[in-house]
């Protein structure tokens, strides 16, 4: 039986690095190091500016992960957003206003409705314009941005070109639908955006009212 002092000599040698395998490695980072210092400037240039990676400088990739090719945004934009303001035709039926009025339980004036609250505009912008691309409603508020608290010079729509007014035109449509089938505006804002994929947050009061009634 080998003793303790033989014992440790032994773990002491076989710990000792082998000479071979540190010499191998010894010549990989050389080796390494030398592919490195060959990398000239004009490789580097080359690279950053080839095909594929100036595709890549064209894109933004948002936190969610998904890419969006500014390029092909663009030309997206250009497609719903006119180069020049377009001279004033009322587009927004009467309808729309009075089912957004009965909706809220406001008091809902006899004739033509011509003063309507400032909220409105902010319900018109997430329900009508929020389901355009998300890049064309910050777009309509920078042409068209407030000239004092609450108010803008035009109408968004005036901004939009002929294929951005007739989807508009549907949009609007397609809320007044909505509209005639929900009982109050809480509702309707559900309603609506489980039909067209608009966001909306919910109210958990409110949620709580609606299936105390549906139970």
């Amino acid at each position: 039986m080998r003793n303790e002092k033989e014992q440790d000599i032994d773990l002491v040698v076989r710990n000792v690095p082998n000479q071979e395998n540190v010499l191998n490695d010894k010549k990989a980072d050389e080796l390494q190091l030398k592919l490195k210092l060959l990398q000239s400037p004009e490789a580097k240039i080359q690279e950053r500016f080839s095909d594929k990676n100036l595709d890549r400088r064209n894109e933004i990739e948002l936190l969610s992960g998904k890419v969006i090719n500014l390029d092909e945004e663009h030309e997206a934009l250009q497609k719903i957003i006119a180069n020049a303001l377009k001279k004033y035709s009322p587009r927004v039926p009467q309808e729309y206003y009075r089912q957004i009025f009965r909706l809220n339980n406001w008091p809902i004036p006899e004739g033509k409705i011509k003063e309507k609250p400032s909220i409105v505009g902010r319900y018109t912008n997430e329900i009508i314009y929020d389901r355009y691309r998300k890049s064309v409603l910050p777009e309509l508020k920078r042409l068209n941005p407030y000239i004092k608290l609450g108010m803008r010079n035009f109408k968004h729509f005036q901004w939009l070109t002929e294929e951005g007014q007739s989807l508009f035109d549907g949009y609007i449509q397609d809320a007044i639908s909505v509209m005639k089938e929900s009982s109050d505006w809480y509702d309707f804002r559900i309603n609506h955006s489980k039909k067209f994929a608009v966001t909306f947050q919910l109210n958990w009061e409110k949620e709580k009212e609606r299936a105390a009634k549906q139970s």
